[in-house]
């Protein structure tokens, strides 16, 4: 996501902001919130300041997060390790919130039973994050990957990716196939799990996986946050991850 915000327009806003806290503390404040997702209540509670203190402390300090935690990028050098060609795995994500008023339609999926932004995330088979788009919870898969153009960013690149049956039919993306034996589909299933292994790092921080009540633009700028902090922490510490290689045979069968 392209950020529309900069620092100067932020500090032009909060110029005249007065807080009870020294820095420290209001960056504990919200890695906390990001970290477990309490009630802006205990919240104020634990840091002896009024409610409507921690909302702005949120509203102030989550947005400048947001413009300097740029952790993930594209790949600069070509990508060796691979498997039938496919050097990354791709998988779309949803994370709840409350209803939107007006326009909830946007945000609701009936197989889901609930209101949530979706998040598509690409990544290498290593686990190394590449993209993440963010969109309305009512796209499916397909529908998103068309969205956010990322299935024009494949074909350009000529770059294969490993998905699960929601991209069938993408000539770019190697998704789980009846016509192969059990094997290659174990295989598959079993590189491609790294980006549900990602899912599940960027849900351990609970604003993530928590149904959120601050508007969508937040959670947007909040996501993005969570998401570029996990990728940070898989560059200093990356996956132990292996990647099954099959026969050479079924790959180019395929």
């Amino acid at each position: 996501m392209e950020s529309k915000i900069s620092f100067e327009d932020l500090e032009r806003k909060y110029e005249s902001f007065s807080t009870y806290l020294t820095a420290r503390s209001r960056l504990a404040l919200v890695l906390e919130f990001l970290r477990r997702h309490p009630p802006q209540s205990l919240l104020a509670q634990r840091y002896g300041i009024s409610q409507s203190t921690v909302s702005r402390e949120l509203h102030h300090s989550i947005p400048i997060l947001y413009i300097y935690c740029r952790f993930i990028n594209w790949p600069e050098r070509p990508i060796t390790e691979s498997w039938c060609n496919a050097i990354g795995a791709i998988d779309c994500t949803s994370h709840f919130r409350c209803r939107v008023h007006p326009g909830q339609a946007l945000y609701y999926r009936g197989d889901k039973h609930g209101h949530f932004i979706t998040a598509q995330v690409i990544c290498s088979l290593r686990g190394e994050i590449w993209s993440i788009c963010l969109g309305l919870g009512h796209n499916n898969d397909q529908g998103f990957l068309k969205l956010s153009k990322k299935d024009k960013h494949l074909i350009l690149h000529d770059m294969i990716l490993l998905g699960d049956g929601g991209y069938r039919g993408n000539t770019n993306i190697i998704t789980p196939d009846d016509d192969k034996d059990l094997r290659w589909n174990y295989e598959q299933m079993a590189n491609r799990a790294v980006v549900e292994v990602i899912n599940s790092l960027v849900k351990n921080w609970k604003s993530a996986e928590l149904k959120f009540s601050m508007s969508p633009e937040m959670q947007e700028m909040t996501l993005m946050v969570c998401y570029n902090l996990v990728a940070k922490h898989l560059h200093m510490f990356p996956l132990n991850y292996t990647i099954t290689n099959p026969d050479k045979r079924a790959c180019e069968e395929k």
